[in-house]
């Protein structure tokens, strides 16, 4: 047996700690929101000398702001000193790289979307380099609509559709090119942007990341997020931890292909689109419309729908017993008649049936993920770097 003696921490250690004690407790704060120093005391449990001196060196390292204090009137002494977390001390890109479409989004570190591009993709093998082309289009034209220099930028978050590994790279498949096709190196057509942060993950991982963060689900809890337009994926989380499996496949679901009843990772929007063949309303969203104003075909159409993600999610009941599932994607904003239906469908498919919702992020969810994991990367390391727009 070996006995480890730990010592004291070193003083660069403790400020380290007390400075990323503070800079958390200020980045929770609602935008516009600051903290005495009094408050700042209260929350973290630090002496009033080191709070002062931990803000003061964060202020001069750009993370953040002490705004001006006004005197509520003649004779009450000097205001308590304040400190604000500085939103717009960097910001993130965020893209969400699909097979019909590419959509990209510049947030600040709150989250705050300030500007956005999207443009066709549809591209086949042999044209990756097209395709990097078009993401950086994408990137830099989000970047002009929200007015942000690349120097400003930490970090970009690639979210795909297809599995993506501990090393951000997506596995060789043994069948089908899907996943060749969706392979992406961002370092590659980034070359020029040295100091961004670059993230690649699996598009439904971040939309369970984007659903937990936004309140959607339990962070802590186990759940499963399942996009289900074109292709179903699951982003899975079990007491609070996102499970991705060795390769990063463990939200894949090619078993479906197996599975009676499904036959095939199609998802809701590709089916809709096949099984409704009405001019008028070509799309998934189209069916529910439909189906609401009591067309009859559209609402077998509906039915079957229902009873397909009912065992879509019945198999994942069966295999992880998660608590709550979440619908998620655009097709999830009308989606509520068909999640109504699925909920009565599935207890003929589930012994352990779990609670079933539709997310409310729309086809935002890939991007707001995207964008949580790059706040993330950031705040990991924000005591190791100092932000470029800081003033």
């Amino acid at each position: 047996m070996v006995t480890v003696t730990t010592g004291p921490a070193s003083a660069a250690s403790a400020r380290q700690i007390n400075a990323r004690t503070v800079l958390q407790q200020l980045w929770r704060t609602a935008e516009g929101e600051s903290l005495t120093a009094s408050e700042l005391i209260a929350h973290t449990g630090l002496t009033r000398a080191t709070v002062l001196a931990v803000c003061d060196d964060l202020v001069h390292r750009g993370w953040l702001a002490e705004p001006a204090t006004v005197l509520a009137g003649a004779g009450t002494g000097r205001p308590p000193r304040r400190f604000a977390f500085r939103s717009d001390a960097a910001y993130v890109v965020g893209v969400d790289v699909g097979d019909a479409s590419i959509r990209g989004a510049v947030a600040d570190l709150r989250g705050r979307i300030v500007g956005r591009a999207r443009r066709r993709a549809g591209f086949v093998d042999g044209e990756g380099t097209q395709r990097d082309a078009t993401i950086r289009e994408v990137i830099d034209d989000s970047l002009a609509a929200a007015g942000v220099e690349a120097d400003q930028v930490l970090a970009a978050s690639f979210g795909l559709a297809a599995p993506v590994g501990p090393s951000g790279t997506t596995p060789a498949p043994t069948t089908g090119s899907y996943w060749s096709r969706m392979r992406l190196t961002p370092a590659a057509f980034l070359a020029d942007r040295p100091d961004w942060s670059l993230l690649v993950n699996n598009d439904a991982n971040l939309a369970a990341l984007a659903v937990g963060a936004h309140g959607e689900a339990d962070q802590d809890g186990d759940y499963v997020l399942l996009l289900a337009g074109e292709r179903f994926g699951a982003g899975i989380v079990v007491a609070g931890r996102l499970i991705l499996g060795h390769d990063g496949g463990a939200g894949d679901m090619h078993f479906l292909t197996l599975l009676d009843g499904v036959e095939s990772q199609e998802g809701l929007a590709a089916t809709a689109r096949r099984l409704w063949s009405s001019a008028v309303a070509p799309s998934a969203v189209g069916v529910f419309e439909a189906a609401r104003a009591g067309d009859l075909t559209a609402s077998a159409v509906l039915r079957e729908l229902a009873d397909r993600l009912a065992r879509v999610i019945a198999t994942l009941a069966s295999l992880l017993n998660p608590e709550l599932v979440v619908i998620g994607g655009a097709v999830a904003e009308s989606a509520d008649q068909l999640v109504e239906l699925c909920r009565e469908r599935l207890p003929s498919y589930a012994q352990l049936p779990p609670m079933i919702t539709a997310s409310r992020l729309g086809g935002d969810i890939v991007l707001l993920g995207a964008i949580r994991a790059g706040i993330n990367e950031i705040a990991g390391a924000a005591l190791e770097i100092k932000p470029n727009s800081a003033g």
